[in-house]
């Protein structure tokens, strides 16, 4: 998210954050997360830190 993303309500930042997913979704090729294993990494906005997702997330 960007800055002016964070500076957004709760409300909207619910709803940017459910478009965003849409969006990303639609680009996928699957929308099943592979048997293998895979990590994605990103950071999280507010404290800067570093955040890992995986099948579990």
């Amino acid at each position: 998210m960007s800055v002016e993303a964070l500076k957004t309500d709760a409300a909207s930042r619910s709803s940017a954050q459910t478009q965003w997913r849409a969006v990303v979704a639609a680009r996928l090729p699957s929308q099943h997360w592979p048997e293998r294993t895979v990590l994605i990494t990103a950071v999280d906005a507010h404290t800067g830190e570093p955040v890992v997702f995986d099948r579990h997330s």
